[in-house]
């Protein structure tokens, strides 16, 4: 309770900083800090303490498969509702397809599982679905030359491959000592400052494209863990998965779209407006849901 309470505190604070100082340049140096340092070594050091390889591989293979489902569900559903442009059809997709697998999920999952671990599959199978989004929207929009340069967006990609290559040729024993355990507390509690980021992002609510938010809304929180669900019963009864990763994939699924999508719908012409707005509203919505599920469960 005492760390849902930080969270709700940390999100005020950032709502009140950026709305009463504008202090963009704090935020950015978060988000910076976060993206290419911390979550990372979080990845890392996560990878490395991982007790099952296999099954986190497995999950990751889940996750990957997930992703691509929800990616070609939403873009064919959304062309089923009235008055959506072509354009607004592809941010939607990207939108349910591209979720907070990192910045929200990583902090969400310390506070709810004490542990990094069980979310790492989406962070991982994220990069694989980012991969294939940009990929058909260089394909599908006209700006076939602009696109994200792969080699600042993996970052945390190339952690995790090093974890497990580092995991794999060294005893696992080498990892469990306490100036590692102490190195992951401290990036746990930094990882709490994404919530900052998130407060400071909610001063952008607007009615605008509203319409077109609720029609994600039943994607995202209603479709996206059915078909989770659907995807793991039927390895579950082949493969045994560890509750604790069944319950990171379904923080997962849960989870609002991406940061990311902004720079994407900037690079490639999409519907930034809708983009931020989805971003802004889901985001506080989604971590009630996650917290109200978990609780429950």
């Amino acid at each position: 309770m005492d760390q849902i309470v930080l969270l709700l505190v940390l999100i005020l604070l950032g709502y009140i900083l950026k709305r009463s100082f504008s202090i963009d340049i704090l935020f950015n140096y978060i988000i910076k800090t976060l993206f290419y340092i911390v979550i990372p070594l979080t990845v890392f050091f996560s990878t490395l303490r991982s007790p099952n390889i296999p099954i986190l591989l497995i999950s990751t293979v889940i996750a990957f498969i997930h992703l691509v489902i929800m990616l070609i569900t939403s873009f064919s559903l959304v062309k089923l509702l009235p008055n959506i442009s072509y354009i607004d059809r592809i941010t939607i997709a990207t939108l349910v397809s591209l979720p907070n697998s990192l910045f929200l999920a990583i902090p969400l999952s310390i506070i709810l599982f004490n542990d990094a671990l069980p979310v790492l599959p989406h962070a991982i199978a994220f990069n694989a679905i980012l991969v294939l989004t940009i990929l058909l929207l260089s394909t599908i929009t006209e700006l076939h030359r602009k696109r994200i340069d792969l080699r600042t967006v993996l970052p945390y990609l190339k952690a995790f491959l090093l974890g497990l290559l580092l995991k794999s040729i060294t005893s696992a024993h080498l990892y469990c000592n306490t100036y590692i355990e102490t190195i992951v507390k401290i990036l746990n509690y930094i990882n709490y400052s994404a919530f900052l980021v998130l407060g400071g992002e909610l001063i952008v609510l607007k009615i605008k494209y509203m319409k077109e938010v609720l029609y994600i809304i039943p994607l995202k929180f209603f479709l996206s863990p059915l078909v989770l669900i659907s995807i793991l019963i039927p390895i579950n009864t082949r493969i045994y998965i560890p509750i604790n990763y069944i319950h990171g994939l379904l923080l997962q699924s849960l989870m609002p779209p991406a940061i990311t999508n902004i720079v994407i719908a900037k690079i490639y012409k999409l519907n930034s407006p809708l983009t931020t707005l989805s971003i802004a509203f889901l985001t506080p919505l989604s971590i009630i849901i996650v917290l109200l599920f978990f609780t429950i469960l």
